[in-house]
């Protein structure tokens, strides 16, 4: 949108009463007057679904669904869980309603047009505009030093936890042991964010405890988490690969790998191979974790230039503008 917005054109962004981010054009959703300049909108850009701006949108308008990470594990029409769980229909497809999808690279086109039906001209491989910033601003010190607020500078290094929602119930576990890993063998200079799904909100607030270097994420943007982070612990989200962008340090503690491969039906990708250049746990977290030494200068991903895009916001502008 601040993109769009320097170019000069008209703009709107649409949110929740309680989630406005900044002065700059913010419409409530569902309000009368985003219902009063329908009418005049060419141009829809979600990262979801149009559902979360209105619950109805005119047929004329074009929706671009931006997507929201780089698919590892299947999903939509791959997956057998989600086809039960969203009762997907071939015949009805929801997916539909968006006009074009907007995929990370064309290393992961073909599985945005696998997991949800659509024709290859409708997914168009742009990159993802959240990620300019981590492109452009990463290298920065100083600017990541900057979205430090007054407690997280008291600590020396930022550990970010960032898992992937599980539908197995084994969550809880999982979490516990990197907490308890954590709190173990970690230096009490050092601060542990969890950042879990709004699902796992329970778990959560039961893994802070009476810790005082363990706490939750309360950045409503996962961007702002993965500038701020020294160090990512995750599993098979997609917020992996938005953070190796960064080239710092990626722990991955997949006990279940298994079991969850075999639940979502596969991945896309041949997981250490994608995975290449991060530290794998399969089994027993260590304190090595905890010690790595974060002041090397580069930690190379060899992945991140086939799964991302530089520069999205204007190569969307010039597409759709």
């Amino acid at each position: 949108m601040e993109y769009f917005h320097k170019q000069g054109d008209s703009v709107y962004w649409v949110v929740s009463g309680k989630h406005l981010t900044s002065p700059m054009r913010n419409i409530n959703k569902d309000s009368y007057f985003l219902k009063m300049i329908l009418p005049r909108v060419k141009i829809c850009f979600v990262t979801h679904e149009f559902r979360h701006i209105c619950k109805s949108i005119p047929s004329d308008i074009i929706v671009v669904n931006l997507w929201h990470g780089v698919a590892l594990k299947k999903m939509g029409y791959d997956s057998m869980l989600d086809v039960r769980r969203f009762d997907l229909d071939e015949k009805v497809n929801p997916y539909l309603r968006n006009d074009f999808l907007i995929s990370a690279s064309e290393g992961s086109k073909k599985h945005m047009e696998s997991c949800m039906g659509f024709d290859s001209d409708k997914v168009i491989a742009l990159g993802q505009p959240r990620t300019d910033i981590l492109f452009e601003k990463g290298a920065d010190k100083n600017y990541c030093r900057s979205l430090k607020n007054s407690f997280y500078n008291k600590y020396k290094s930022i550990f970010l936890y960032a898992p992937t929602f599980r539908d197995s119930g084994e969550s809880g576990s999982i979490y516990k042991n990197v907490v308890d890993s954590f709190i173990n063998y970690a230096s009490i200079d050092d601060l542990l964010v969890l950042r879990l799904h709004p699902e796992d909100k329970s778990i959560a607030e039961t893994l802070v405890g009476s810790a005082g270097n363990v706490i939750l994420s309360n950045a409503t943007d996962p961007i702002q988490d993965l500038l701020v982070a020294d160090v990512l612990i995750s599993d098979y989200s997609s917020i992996i690969f938005d953070y190796m962008i960064l080239s710092r340090p990626v722990f991955l503690y997949i006990p279940d790998f298994s079991s969850y491969m075999s639940d979502r039906s596969g991945f896309y990708f041949d997981y250490e191979y994608v995975m290449r250049g991060a530290y794998i746990y399969k089994n027993d977290l260590d304190k090595e974790l905890w010690r790595v030494d974060r002041n090397k200068n580069k930690w190379v991903f060899p992945c991140v230039d086939f799964l991302q895009t530089k520069n999205a916001s204007c190569l969307l502008h010039e597409r759709f503008h």
